[in-house]
């Protein structure tokens, strides 16, 4: 898993994010929309993919099921990246049918805690 990809609607978080990656030898692909991030998906095939909880018009948990409905996506790993920290959202996340030991889904509520999420994830 060399490439990321990185999704969130605020450009300054994904460039942060993208820093941070890219010292540490990943290559990074960025979206700013859930539907942008499908796309990139299909045509970049990351081997993970970053994706902010809240966004506008498709969601990060929504691009998370819709991940999980494509045989192709099933076992992409996924790190939710989110401001949003309180249990009852997290929790909401684990129960999802769209988080699947296979698939890896993990939470983190802050990018500095990202490179350990990675860790976790692979």
């Amino acid at each position: 898993m060399r490439k990321i990809l990185v999704v969130d609607d605020e450009q300054h978080i994904v460039r942060l994010v993208q820093m941070n990656l890219e010292r540490a030898g990943y290559e990074v692909v960025n979206a700013f929309n859930g539907h942008d991030a499908l796309k990139k998906v299909e045509l970049e095939s990351p081997g993970l993919v970053v994706l902010d909880y809240i966004m506008p018009d498709l969601s990060g948990f929504e691009v998370l099921q819709n991940l999980r409905k494509n045989p192709v996506t099933r076992e992409l790993p996924v790190i939710m990246l989110t401001a949003k920290a309180q249990d009852a959202d997290v929790f909401r996340g684990w129960q999802s049918p769209a988080h699947s030991p296979k698939g890896r889904c993990c939470w983190d509520t802050a990018a500095t805690g990202l490179s350990s999420a990675i860790g976790r994830s692979a």
